[in-house]
C-alpha cells in the first residue's frame, strides 16, 4: 500500500462546520506502533486481490462498508457499533494506489488504534460527525478523483466479494480453527452443567457468558426445551423450563469468521425406542451424508440431492422442506445455502455448516474442506484426533472444526468413510 502522498488531516474543529469542499487528500497517515506481521500480510493480500477485481472490471475505486466485507478486507477489524446493522460506521476506500479508512471523527482514533491494530501505516479521513449525506458523497467523489466509488454491496461488486470471501487464506484458517474449537468446547462445558428445571433463557445466558469471556459474539443463539423443540426450527430463548430435553444452537463470531454448531441434551437416560432416539439417529445420518459429500469439486445441487435421498432412506422424506439444510459459511452464517437446481462449487480451503433437522432435533457442525482429501474417517469430538480428523495421512475431506471434547458420538458409514456425529448427551439425575 503506497502511503507516501498522504497530506495532513482536515482539522476537526468548529472551523469545518461551514466548509466541506476541502481536498480529498486531506487524509492523515497514522503509524500504528505494534505491527502484527501475519495479519498485515493477510491484509495486504486482501488488498491485492481486491485491486485485481477492480482492474479486471474497469472500476476506479471501491468503498467497503458492509460488516462482513470490512471484516474480510481488514483481516478481522470491526466497523460497527450497534450489533443491529449490516452497514458499519466506518468504510475502507480502495483504489489502485490508496487504501483509506473513512469514518467520523467520533470513531477514527478508536478504530485505528483497536480494530486496525497490527496493519502498520493507515491513511485515515475523519469526517465531522455532523456532515449530511450530500457532503459525505461530495467527499467520496473527490476521494475517487471524480468517480463515485463502487459500493461493495451493489450489483457489480457484491458477487465478487462473495467469491473473495469464499476461499480462506492461511491466516483465516488458523483463526477459524481456534474460534471453532473454542465454540465446541464452551458449548460442551455449559451443557454438562445443566440440570432439569433450567430455563431456556438461563441456558442462553450461560452460553453467551462463555462466549463473551472468550471474545466471541453469539450472533445466533437458539435454545428450545421439550415441546418447543418439536414445534419450532428456530427456538428463540424464552422463560420455558426444561423438563426433559434441550436443543442448543450457537453461531459464534470472532474476527468476522462464524462457527456454528448444535447440541442436544436429555435429562435422564434416553430410552432406545424413544422418538428422539429414532429422529436423532436419522438426522445425524443425513448430516453424515452431507459432510461426506462435501469434497473439492462437488456441487451444491448434487449434495442437496444426496441430502434429500438420505432423508427418504431414513423414513423422513419431506422433512427437508421445513428448513434449509445449510451450506457454505465464513463471514456470513451462510454464504450460500444448498437448494435444488442451484449450483455452487466446493473449493479449498472453504468452510461449510450443514444443518439438517427433523422436528425435535438437528445436527450441525462447522467443517473445513482443505487439501486434496484422503482416506480415513471424519470425526467430531470424543472419538477423533485433533481438529476432528482421523486415519492419518492426508487431510480427511472434510475436517470437523467445532468438535466438542468427550461428547457421545454416533457412527455412520457413508461411501466407505466413517463419519462421527454428536449424539444426544444424557445428563443423569
Amino acid at each position: 500500500m503506497d502511503t507516501s502522498s498522504a497530506e495532513p488531516a482536515l482539522p476537526l474543529d468548529d472551523s469545518t462546520s461551514a466548509d466541506n469542499s476541502t481536498s480529498a487528500e486531506d487524509v492523515e497517515e497514522v503509524e500504528i506502533e505494534v505491527v502484527d506481521e501475519p495479519r498485515r500480510a493477510d491484509f495486504q493480500e486482501k488488498v491485492r486481490r481486491l485491486r485485481q477485481v477492480l482492474r479486471d472490471r474497469g472500476i476506479q475505486s471501491a468503498l467497503i462498508s458492509s460488516v462482513p466485507n470490512f471484516f474480510w478486507l481488514t483481516s478481522g477489524g470491526r466497523n460497527y457499533v450497534s450489533l443491529y446493522t449490516q452497514q458499519g460506521v466506518a468504510s475502507m476506500f480502495v483504489d489502485a494506489d490508496r487504501v483509506v479508512l473513512v469514518t467520523s471523527n467520533i470513531e477514527a482514533e478508536r478504530i485505528t488504534a483497536e480494530e486496525l491494530a497490527g496493519l502498520g501505516s493507515i491513511q485515515v479521513f475523519a469526517k465531522p460527525w455532523f456532515w449530511d449525506d450530500s457532503a459525505h458523497l461530495n467527499r467520496l467523489m473527490t476521494l475517487g478523483r471524480g468517480f463515485k466509488p463502487e459500493p461493495d454491496t451493489g450489483d457489480i461488486l457484491a458477487p465478487r466479494f462473495a467469491e473473495l470471501r469464499a476461499t480462506l487464506t492461511p491466516f483465516e484458517v488458523g483463526k477459524y480453527r481456534v474460534l471453532a474449537r473454542q465454540c465446541g468446547e464452551l458449548l460442551g462445558e455449559v451443557a454438562r452443567g445443566l440440570r432439569r428445571g433450567v430455563t431456556e433463557r438461563e441456558v442462553a445466558g450461560a452460553v453467551a457468558g462463555a462466549c463473551y469471556s472468550r471474545g466471541i459474539h453469539p450472533i445466533v443463539l437458539l435454545v428450545g426445551a421439550d415441546e418447543r423443540m418439536d414445534k419450532w426450527r428456530h427456538s428463540l430463548p424464552t422463560a420455558q423450563v426444561a423438563k426433559s430435553r434441550l436443543l442448543i444452537t450457537l453461531s459464534g463470531r470472532r474476527h468476522g469468521l462464524i462457527a456454528s454448531l448444535t447440541r442436544v441434551v436429555h435429562f435422564g437416560a434416553l430410552p432406545p425406542d424413544s422418538p428422539l432416539r429414532h429422529k436423532h439417529t436419522a438426522v445425524t445420518y443425513v448430516d453424515s451424508v452431507a459432510i461426506a459429500s462435501t469434497c473439492i469439486g462437488a456441487t451444491s445441487d448434487a449434495i442437496m440431492a444426496r441430502i434429500q435421498r438420505a432423508y427418504e432412506e431414513r423414513g423422513f422424506r419431506n422433512e427437508w422442506l421445513h428448513h434449509h439444510q445449510g451450506g457454505a459459511t465464513g463471514y456470513r452464517t451462510r454464504e450460500w445455502k444448498a437448494e435444488p437446481g442451484v449450483r455452487y462449487y466446493v473449493g479449498s480451503p472453504q468452510a461449510f455448516a450443514w444443518n439438517p433437522s427433523i422436528a425435535g432435533t438437528r445436527s450441525e457442525d462447522t467443517i473445513l474442506v482443505v487439501g486434496g482429501g484422503g482416506e480415513g474417517g471424519v470425526g467430531s469430538g470424543g472419538g477423533g484426533s485433533e481438529g476432528g480428523r482421523d486415519g492419518g495421512g492426508e487431510a480427511a475431506c472434510p475436517e470437523i472444526l467445532t468438535a466438542t471434547p468427550d461428547w457421545p458420538m454416533i457412527r455412520h458409514v457413508v461411501d466407505g468413510v466413517e463419519v462421527l456425529r454428536p449424539d444426544v448427551l444424557e445428563i443423569l439425575d
